[in-house]
């Protein structure tokens, strides 16, 4: 779908009558345009970002720890955003942050807010992703390396992460696509 645009643009396109690439080119002259598309691509950027933090993190709450208080609401608050419309998660979430804004005097509706709010849809989509990884993954492999005198933070930085890197690298571009469209 991206090229498109430049094929209706061109000189060549069998089906466009009077159409030139002066159109896209002064497009791209236009200040307020690029600004909009650059603060797009940054929102994108750092809601992926955030969405593979926080579903890393989901992810791990859910598959290492089975038995844990508030696992049936982690679990279906991190499944939500992926059963319901997003029309209604976003009125969702448009109504519970004018409340907290009520009572709280913050957060300002604006920049901040809509990062929260892609932030919120793609962590859905990332806990998925890594939940998927997760399952597939040995845990006698993090015993092992216990057992070999490794910390903790040596653990997971050193057994499960380097086997997760495919699956966080493609929860963030699943998420930076989404959140662009």
């Amino acid at each position: 779908p991206c090229p498109l645009p430049s094929l209706y643009g061109s000189k060549r396109c069998p089906f466009c009558f009077h159409s030139s690439f002066r159109w896209i080119s002064a497009l791209a002259q236009d200040s307020d345009l690029i600004a909009a598309v650059l603060l797009s691509l940054a929102i994108a950027g750092l809601s992926a970002l955030m969405s593979v933090f926080f579903g890393t993190f989901t992810a791990f709450a859910l598959n290492r720890y089975k038995r844990f208080q508030g696992r049936t609401l982690l679990t279906s608050m991190s499944s939500m955003p992926l059963v319901m419309p997003d029309v209604i998660v976003g009125l969702s979430l448009l109504l519970m942050i004018v409340s907290v804004q009520n009572w709280l005097g913050f957060p300002e509706r604006g920049l901040f807010t809509i990062l929260l709010g892609h932030a919120l849809l793609g962590t859905a989509y990332a806990a998925v992703v890594v939940t998927s990884r997760l399952l597939e993954m040995d845990s006698k492999l993090d015993e092992a390396a216990m057992d070999l005198g490794c910390k903790p933070m040596q653990v997971f930085t050193l057994v499960p992460f380097p086997l997760l890197v495919p699956a966080l690298v493609s929860a963030f571009f699943l998420h930076f696509m989404a959140s662009l469209c």
